[in-house]
Parts: structure tokens; C-alpha cells; sequence
């Protein structure tokens, strides 16, 4: 597993061991057994070029992240934050709007007690006012998670929440006219 942090140059052919690897990685990483920080794994899946896998390969990961993320949804406390596989996730696949759309349809308590946890993960460590994900920044999450936490599931966070997202947002656009 040392190869998800090994830097991909220390390797004469870095994509095809992350290939041969991925099964046992992801497999790891779903458990919550691989102890590597979702912004290292979602870069290390780039760079390892997944979407240029053969489409067996390409489709049964792109399934896993379906299935990862309904499974987390529908349990909490779950053994990966939804936070975390959603950065992992978003990233690798270079959007946001499939999977809360998934999010958006899943009306479970489970999914609620995740969505608070995302926003205040997200929120008070990260800044959601220029949220990048993946360790080199590679996707920039806050366009499409704003317009979904302003509308598609505004009514299932709590008024505590919504009053510091309205600060956060309002802080923001003053910054943006402003500067």
C-alpha cells in the first residue's frame, strides 16, 4: 500500500502499478483501512490516469464510488466520513453534481447527520468560500456545492448551519464586490 504515497516518479511505471494495486487500495480505502489523508489518494488516482484504464477496469471503479457513496449515506456513524469520500471521489472524477444528486435523493437520517458533518467539516477547517479538493488542488468544489447547499438540501441542515453558511456567503460576496 506504501505505493499510494510513494511520489509517482520514484517509479519506471507509476499508472500501471497503481493499476495492477488499485483493487487492494480501494478495497483499503473504503474500509477504512488504508490511513491516507482523501486529498494523497484522490491526486495518487489521477495521477495513476483511471480514466484511461481499460473500460472493465474504468467501470468497476467508477461502480465502487456509486456504491461507496450510497453505503455511507444510508449509515452513521460509517467507517469513512462522507466528507472524506466525497473529496476522494469529486476529485478523481472532476465533479460534484452526480454525486449530490445521489446525496439530494438519499432522505435518510443517516444522510442528514452526514450532511452536517460535511458542512461543518468543510466549512470550519477548509473555508467553503474557495473549497479545492485533492492534494494539488486539482478540483475546485465551491460552485457546485454552494448552488447544492442553497437549494437542493437548504431545508436539511439546521438553522445554526444555515445562519453561518448565510455569514460565510455574505462575507464572501463583499470580499468578491469589494476588492
Amino acid at each position: 500500500m506504501a505505493t499510494v504515497l510513494e511520489i509517482p516518479s520514484h517509479c519506471s511505471d507509476f499508472p500501471g502499478l497503481f493499476r495492477r494495486m488499485a483493487p487492494r487500495i480501494l478495497r483499503a480505502a473504503v474500509t477504512d483501512e488504508l490511513h491516507v489523508f482523501p486529498n494523497v489518494l484522490a491526486t495518487r488516482i489521477l495521477e495513476a490516469g483511471w480514466q484511461q484504464w481499460p473500460a472493465p477496469q474504468r467501470d468497476a471503479v467508477n461502480g465502487l464510488w456509486h456504491a461507496w457513496l450510497r453505503a455511507i449515506l444510508h449509515r452513521y456513524p460509517s467507517s469513512v466520513p462522507a466528507s472524506d469520500a466525497l473529496e476522494v471521489i469529486a476529485a478523481v472524477t472532476g465533479t460534484l453534481r452526480p454525486w449530490l444528486d445521489i446525496w439530494s435523493d438519499t432522505l435518510t437520517p443517516a444522510a442528514d447527520r452526514h450532511l452536517a458533518d460535511l458542512v461543518g467539516v468543510w466549512n470550519s477547517e477548509w473555508g467553503m468560500e474557495d473549497l479545492r479538493l485533492g492534494a494539488m488542488d486539482e478540483f475546485h468544489a465551491t460552485p457546485e456545492l454552494t448552488a447544492w447547499l442553497q437549494g437542493a438540501v437548504w431545508n436539511r441542515l439546521g438553522r445554526t448551519q444555515q445562519d453561518e453558511l448565510s455569514r460565510m456567503w455574505r462575507i464572501h460576496a463583499s470580499r468578491i464586490t469589494y476588492a
